[in-house]
């Protein structure tokens, strides 16, 4: 079901739909009770009937909502009106990463501006015991003011009902160009895979490129069970050696190779910037 500008769901009032896809509907709406706008955020089809996912849903969205951090979007709430189950989160005008990066990448300087902040921003959730699972320039907003913004923390893990990449639906949790080995195998995963993502992130706004391409998805999902990627500076010599080696440590085929945690990977990009800036 599709809602229409000025269409009313409940004491939310619809404005425009802002974009679509396999995790929702997301629309401009304003808060009539509160005098505020919103995204509104409808859930798909196959997660709203089904009820072992809503509850799920609702107990991600919770731990989403206690996430406070200048990084990632804020959740509002979590409801269910006229049978329309949907969650309201903090608007932000603004465009996503991947509309951004330029064909040839960022400066160095630049990528490491983008990358401090997210990982900052993915150390929170994990503390607070939140996985993403589909960290992608998509889902990473950069207001007008040039802040930074993650969005759908706790959504992806909704869509699961367990820690496999695949429901019983068919549904894939995870985009093919950004999903860890784990995720590509069914297995079970932890903080981990969102550094694997944020690695080929930070390759991607190197080198305007993700590392791994394909003509179908499942091409793209077995190279990253390979592993054979074009290391970043043969893309783009201005990225250090030091820093290359973040990235790849970040993108390794084994999880137990990667940084332990968000925060030694920050660590260690900061310790790397203070070191070059001496």
């Amino acid at each position: 079901m599709r809602l229409t500008a000025a269409e009313r769901l409940g004491h939310y009032e619809i404005h425009a739909l802002l974009g679509a896809g396999g995790m929702g509907e997301v629309y401009r709406a304003t808060d009539t009770r509160l005098g505020r706008e919103v995204a509104l955020k409808v859930l798909p089809a196959a997660m709203a009937t089904d009820p072992d996912r809503l509850m799920r849903f609702h107990r991600e969205a919770r731990s989403a909502a206690g996430l406070n951090h200048p990084n990632i979007v804020t959740l509002y709430s979590a409801e269910e009106i006229d049978g329309i189950h949907f969650f309201t989160m903090e608007l932000v005008d603004g465009r996503p990463l991947d509309e951004l990066i330029p064909a040839e990448g960022f400066t160095a300087e630049r990528v490491v501006e983008l990358a401090i902040p997210l990982a900052e921003a993915i150390a929170a959730a994990h503390d607070k015991g939140l996985v993403h699972r589909d960290l992608k320039p998509a889902n990473i907003l950069i207001n007008t003011e040039g802040l930074l913004k993650i969005v759908d923390f706790g959504l992806a893990a909704a869509m699961s009902h367990s820690n496999s990449r695949v429901t019983k639906t068919g549904h894939m949790v995870g985009t093919p160009s950004y999903m860890a080995p784990e995720q590509v195998r069914g297995l079970a995963i932890d903080q981990r895979t969102d550094l694997y993502a944020l690695g080929v992130i930070m390759y991607e706004m190197f080198t305007g490129v993700p590392p791994y391409a394909a003509d179908n998805p499942m091409a793209v999902l077995y190279q990253h069970l390979e592993g054979a990627k074009v290391p970043p500076r043969q893309r783009n010599a201005e990225i250090s050696p030091a820093l290359e080696g973040i990235i790849l440590k970040a993108m390794a085929v084994n999880p137990d190779e990667r940084h332990a945690s968000a925060a030694d990977m920050l660590a260690a990009v900061e310790q790397l910037m203070m070191k070059e800036a001496a």
